[in-house]
């Protein structure tokens, strides 16, 4: 699959990631994403080392397709979730899989399909956790996950309050103090481990767009 570059940051990101010789240096192309920025520049390497392909699009590509069946898989079982009518799932499909975001998954060259796929697996997991299914250390984890994959993602952290309100009322207090713990710290070793150092979030330094 050709890697697509509808905007300008696909070209300027195609020609970076080849210029990239440490993990240490990905925060100056991958501001905001750094997991999204260690997994493709990795893969990058990986082709290159395979003699795969010399196009630095490949790993976007392979990355925005998987995320795809990622986004695909989730929305299949997030529509379970949200119609017990079977009549309404293949709207309720459609419309959420239609929005403008889809066009990530076609080998977009791009830092955001993993956190586009992400906040579904979130929202299910949200959903799962309210009914039963799931601890709320589940949908704690895949936020710290996701905040990485995307800073932008803090905008998603009301949602993740109120899940722990829920746990606070239930009285649950270790289990949510557990959660918490464990949720930043996976966060804080994915980012030492995706290039960032430890004054990435001193003021001015990131900017959540």
């Amino acid at each position: 699959k050709e890697g697509t570059t509808f905007l300008g940051d696909g070209f300027w990101l195609s020609y970076a990631i080849q210029h990239i010789d440490s993990v240490e240096n990905l925060p100056t192309i991958f501001h905001n994403e750094p997991l999204s920025g260690f997994i493709v520049w990795s893969l990058y390497r990986l082709i290159q080392e395979w003699h795969m392909s010399s196009s630095p699009h490949l790993a976007f590509a392979l990355v925005s397709m998987l995320c795809g069946v990622a986004f695909i898989i989730g929305l299949t079982f997030l529509t379970l979730r949200l119609a017990k009518d079977k009549s309404d799932r293949p709207w309720i499909f459609m419309f959420i899989a239609a929005t403008a975001g889809i066009q990530l998954f076609f080998g977009y060259v791009e830092n955001y399909p993993p956190a586009y796929a992400g906040y579904v697996i979130f929202v299910l997991t949200g959903i799962l956790y309210l009914r039963g299914a799931f601890s709320i250390m589940v949908p704690s984890v895949i936020f710290a996950i996701l905040f990485v994959f995307y800073f932008g993602s803090l905008a998603f952290a009301p949602a993740l309050l109120l899940l722990y309100l829920e746990v606070i009322v239930a009285r649950r207090y270790m289990i949510a103090i557990v959660s918490f713990v464990l949720s930043v710290t996976i966060a804080f070793l994915l980012i030492m481990v995706s290039g960032y150092p430890l004054g990435v979030f001193e003021p001015g330094l990131v900017d959540i767009r």
